[in-house]
């Protein structure tokens, strides 16, 4: 689809009318970065089967949140190469996001998929979208680059964690 970019309005206090800046398009592939102490990181990998939560500040789309969890994701999954993570906001009434780019939500958990099986990233997406569109339950999903301690470990999947709020949106 296409994207035309939004058009913000700032006002440098000088008493004239407001200056207009243009805001570029966010595209369809979102940028989280999970800011985490290295020894904490190294834990979680050494002990991927246990249940282990790490601090962290979790940026999303330039948007820092500070406060935030994360923990491997999966069962089977944590033995793979590419690890699939679960991550936590911290619950703070004003964290609003567009993860799934239908508009400003509050947001407080979801899932960073490795995308392992499935590196199409199409598939699983396509599944979801069309039970959602056929009336069915189905996460909505998007994709993400996900970057660690300003690494990147490549393209993951958000998926929308199957909880409370998600039935109470249903």
């Amino acid at each position: 689809p296409e994207v035309t970019p939004e058009v913000a309005e700032t006002n440098d206090d000088d008493g004239d009318a407001p200056d207009e800046v243009v805001v570029p398009p966010r595209g369809p592939i979102r940028k989280i970065e999970l800011d985490v102490d290295a020894g904490e990181w190294e834990r979680l990998h050494d002990h991927i089967g246990e249940p282990i939560e790490i601090a962290a500040a979790v940026t999303v789309d330039g948007e820092r949140f500070e406060g935030a969890v994360v923990e491997a994701h999966g069962g089977i999954a944590r033995e793979w190469p590419k690890k699939s993570y679960r991550v936590e906001l911290a619950d703070e009434p004003d964290v609003h996001l567009d993860l799934f780019g239908d508009g400003l939500e509050r947001q407080r958990r979801f899932v960073l998929k490795s995308g392992w099986i499935d590196r199409s990233f199409l598939r699983e997406v396509l599944a979801m979208k069309i039970a959602r569109d056929s009336g069915g339950f189905a996460p909505r999903m998007a994709v993400a680059e996900l970057w660690v301690r300003g690494e990147l470990l490549g393209l993951y999947q958000i998926v929308e964690r199957i909880d409370r709020p998600y039935l109470d949106r249903q």
